[in-house]
């Protein structure tokens, strides 16, 4: 696949792996650079790849950077989902666990598609999956058909 016309911003919170990813990966229309999507303006592209992300943030974490991502102006979001988990569980930002993002409180809308992304080596998470969603669909009065589920960054006149 000729990748010539795309340019790939590579953004991450720590700063040896962007350094190594600079080291690595450099090359015309690929930069890498020193970003937290809790506090840093994201650049307006068409595409946010965020797989392995949203699963080290806490709720309330998560819904600062999908108003960071909603507000970047971006068109699309590919993010980690495990759609087969029933229930998504918080923690404290920096650790990990499985999330399903069409549950509440999260309450994503349906992808537009689902890549498969698992499971691993060792047979884990067979759920595992990339979802492809219009960050536009995140700005409506409601939220993935769920009664009674408000999604934190969604209120009535857009995202806040």
């Amino acid at each position: 696949m000729d990748l010539a016309s795309v340019e790939y911003i590579g953004g991450d919170v720590v700063p040896e792996l962007v350094e190594q990813n600079l080291r690595r990966y450099t090359d015309v229309g690929r930069k890498f650079v020193v970003m937290d999507v809790l506090c840093d303006s994201l650049p307006r592209v068409d595409l946010i790849f965020c797989r392995d992300g949203l699963v080290h943030f806490s709720f309330s974490d998560i819904a600062v950077a999908m108003r960071a991502m909603i507000q970047s102006g971006s068109t699309y979001l590919l993010a980690t989902t495990f759609t087969d988990r029933t229930i998504n569980e918080d923690i404290p930002t920096g650790g990990w666990r499985t999330l399903n993002l069409s549950l509440p409180p999260l309450c994503f809308p349906e992808p537009l598609e689902a890549l498969e992304d698992g499971p691993r080596p060792d047979g884990a998470y067979p759920d595992k999956a990339l979802g492809l969603y219009r960050l536009d669909a995140f700005t409506g009065p409601a939220c993935g058909g769920f009664e009674g589920c408000r999604a934190p960054w969604i209120r009535e006149t857009g995202p806040r």
